[in-house]
């Protein structure tokens, strides 16, 4: 008797086990997939929020874009830092670079026209998130100024794959400073200036690019 009964008993724990288990884990996974749509949709209100006051929204401005309370949000980002790195890692894993292909071995002309065109649509895009993250940057904690620093080295391993042809007729000071001199030229600010100050459009700014950037590289 005792034996049969431990018999059944042993079934049915067999039986419900795998039952309970797979029901929370079905949970478990539920909770967490809706948890990490609230963080994409967190990160997305704050760059459309940047893109379009370029200041730093609110929780509330978050929450409300987001379609989420504002207790999601500092449930998943303790601070403006945090919520901005993971906005800036968003951007990153997007591509801030077009892939070039074959670009790289094509004629000068044609090369430059690529890269300028490639580099002020990231800027159109993103040059109000980059002023903001600039402000924050400033005594900001180090994971921001690691990011910043990404960024500006993906820029520069970039102008040294489309122009290599150029550069690899010069010294290596006058390839680094050709390089610091592109930079500065294509930077995010100056894209600002043309566009914002000067009034140029999207077409007119990538012309002066092309000019200028003809201009720094070695015949």
């Amino acid at each position: 008797m005792a034996r049969q009964g431990d018999n059944k008993t042993k079934g049915k724990t067999r039986k419900r086990l795998p039952v309970r288990v797979k029901g929370d884990t079905l949970k478990a996974d539920g909770r967490h997939a809706r948890s990490l749509r609230t963080r994409a949709a967190i990160v997305d209100a704050f760059l459309a929020l940047i893109r379009e006051k370029e200041e730093v929204p609110t929780a509330k401005a978050l929450a409300k874009r987001a379609g989420c309370s504002t207790r999601s949000v500092f449930e998943r980002f303790s601070d403006f830092k945090e919520l901005a790195s993971a906005a800036f890692d968003h951007v990153l894993q997007q591509g801030l670079s077009t892939p070039v292909g074959d670009t790289p071995s094509k004629d000068r002309a044609t090369r430059i026209a690529f890269q300028v065109r490639v580099r002020a649509t990231n800027c159109e895009n993103w040059l109000p998130l980059w002023r903001v993250l600039m402000r924050a940057s400033i005594g900001a904690k180090e994971a921001l100024q690691i990011r910043m620093s990404i960024v500006r080295e993906m820029s520069r391993a970039r102008l040294r794959l489309m122009y290599e042809p150029e550069l690899s007729t010069v010294s290596q000071w006058r390839r680094d400073a050709t390089l610091i001199a592109l930079e500065a030229l294509t930077d995010y600010e100056s894209w600002g200036r043309m566009r914002e100050h000067y009034k140029l459009s999207f077409e007119q700014a990538c012309e002066v690019w092309v000019a200028m950037t003809d201009q720094l590289l070695p015949p």
